[in-house]
């Protein structure tokens, strides 16, 4: 008895199950119901169907990421102008409110803040600067003309164009 199971044991391990089953009367489990090919390979029909079915599932898969990226992508863009936003108009704030500041100090000291070609004068009200644009300074009155080529000081604080 245990020369016959041992001896099953080795047809079983040397791959010969089937011919053996065939040979004491046993049913054959193998390639059955499966189509071959002249080769003995599978049919390729069912590779094909099943590769066209992982191709379709592959590309809407991508179709979805793209997608998804490029929602994710245009989300981001608004979020990005609307902090560009918000900073912008900070910074029209902080603007607006350094112009009251220096217009507050000029009413105090009754004069005008002004600036040309980087030079930076305080005037008193009622007259007009103009500078060469290397520091010099002259004050006329305000209905008055400036020199030849010396440009007409603006004010700093005033508001913006």
């Amino acid at each position: 008895m245990k020369r016959m199971i041992l001896g099953g044991l080795f047809l079983a391990l040397a791959g010969g199950v089937g011919s053996a089953a065939t040979a004491q009367g046993g049913v054959d489990l193998s390639f059955q119901g499966r189509p071959t090919t002249p080769q003995g390979g599978q049919d390729p029909v069912p590779v094909d169907d099943w590769r066209s079915r992982m191709n379709a599932t592959h590309a809407d898969n991508m179709a979805r990421l793209r997608a998804q990226a490029a929602a994710g992508q245009a989300a981001h863009r608004a979020r990005q102008d609307s902090y560009a936003s918000m900073n912008q108009a900070w910074a029209d704030r902080q603007a607006a409110g350094e112009r009251e500041t220096g217009r507050f100090i000029d009413m105090i000291y009754e004069r005008t803040t002004v600036q040309a070609g980087g030079v930076r004068a305080d005037v008193p009200y009622g007259s007009a600067a103009f500078t060469d644009g290397y520091g010099a300074v002259i004050l006329l009155p305000e209905d008055q003309e400036g020199p030849a080529g010396w440009p007409k000081m603006t004010p700093l604080y005033g508001a913006p164009d």
